[in-house]
């Protein structure tokens, strides 16, 4: 009983860290992309069509959908006594951990796995928003991974 709540407000913490930590505490790049339709004016400067947030700022998008699911999740394995159920939650909160690893990922650049973060090595969201989130993200999959072997060993 006391490992179920315990590991549950950690995973809720996890979630809520993701969902909440891009939006608060370590924000993206706020710079927005530049896209021109490769036109000159007169004054010989690009002719700028429209400006679109950068990568990183899609990328916060998606940790805050995905960081309240991983803490409903984590509600859920509070909730039901059921191994069976909290077993189930557990493995969703495992992939959901593995899903915000690769979101933050570059390889091989200029690519990502998913959506990824801004390409130059300077970056803001390459040097404090990546790193929260990927550590935030292992931590996650590690108490998900023990939780889930605990709870594969336990008997209903």
């Amino acid at each position: 009983m006391k490992i179920r709540i315990i590991t549950g407000v950690i995973i809720i913490v996890f979630g809520l860290l993701a969902a909440i930590g891009p939006q608060v505490m370590f924000k993206p790049c706020e710079n927005q992309l530049s896209v021109t339709d490769g036109t000159l004016k007169e004054d010989g400067s690009v002719n700028i069509t429209r400006r679109v947030p950068m990568r990183c700022v899609w990328t916060a998008g998606a940790d805050l959908g995905i960081g309240i699911v991983i803490s409903l999740l984590g509600v859920g394995t509070i909730i039901f006594p059921s191994v069976k159920t909290r077993f189930g939650l557990t493995i969703g909160i495992l992939l959901c951990g593995i899903f915000t690893f690769l979101l933050h990922q570059n390889v091989p650049e200029p690519n990502s796995i998913f959506i990824g973060v801004c390409r130059g090595a300077a970056m803001l969201c390459r040097n404090g928003f990546a790193q929260a989130l990927t550590s935030i993200s292992i931590l996650l999959i590690i108490v998900s991974t023990f939780y889930t072997v605990y709870l594969a060993k336990r008997k209903e």
